[in-house]
């Protein structure tokens, strides 16, 4: 990890395990995968030059998708995967916007764990069912997590109450801009989520 540009933070967890390190370029805290970094992956999400970027803004979502009886929670720094998932018939509940990328990201990893670890609940959807837009991870049964109870998970302030894995408890700030998003005459409105 050294050689990469990062200097780890705690004992090797694996090489598929995420590694609490401090990014020396940035000097942030990231955690990183060695598979990743073996791959040529940047491993900052803060200094990535593409794809989410921590730093930038993020918007937190809730989709639906009633002809697969799906939801997904997800997050994205742009409006274009908002628009991907609408072509394949998924419409949004509802957004939170953030300045940073990872304030978003610690909701979704929080609202994932409940899901997951309180609620049991696994993916509901294949990669096949996702491909072109990809998530199928955070996908869910609309019979079992209704949309508006997935929203409210996503948007609730103690969301981020319980400890991550490395026992760490983090507190956010209230979100600061929460709107919705129209589908007008079957399209996605001008603008999207990420214009205030």
């Amino acid at each position: 990890m050294q050689k990469a540009g990062f200097v780890p933070r705690e004992p090797y967890p694996g090489a598929g395990h995420a590694w609490r390190c401090q990014h020396i370029e940035c000097g942030r805290e990231v955690s990183p995968k060695v598979d990743t970094i073996r791959r040529g992956g940047g491993g900052c999400g803060y200094c990535a030059r593409y794809g989410f970027k921590l730093a930038s803004p993020a918007v937190v979502y809730v989709l639906e998708n009633p002809a697969l009886r799906a939801v997904k929670v997800g997050i994205t720094g742009g409006q274009y995967r908002l628009d991907k998932f609408g072509q394949q018939g998924w419409t949004i509940v509802q957004t939170a916007l953030f300045a940073a990328g990872a304030a978003a990201s610690v909701i979704e990893r929080a609202v994932l764990r409940r899901i997951r670890d309180e609620m049991g609940l696994t993916p509901f959807l294949t990669a096949d069912h996702m491909r072109g837009v990809g998530g199928w991870t955070e996908t869910f049964d609309a019979s079992r997590l209704p949309p508006g109870q997935l929203w409210q998970m996503s948007s609730r302030n103690d969301v981020d109450g319980s400890p991550d894995k490395q026992g760490q408890t983090t507190h956010l700030a209230p979100v600061s801009a929460i709107q919705a998003t129209a589908r007008v005459s079957g399209r996605w409105m001008r603008g999207g989520p990420f214009s205030l």
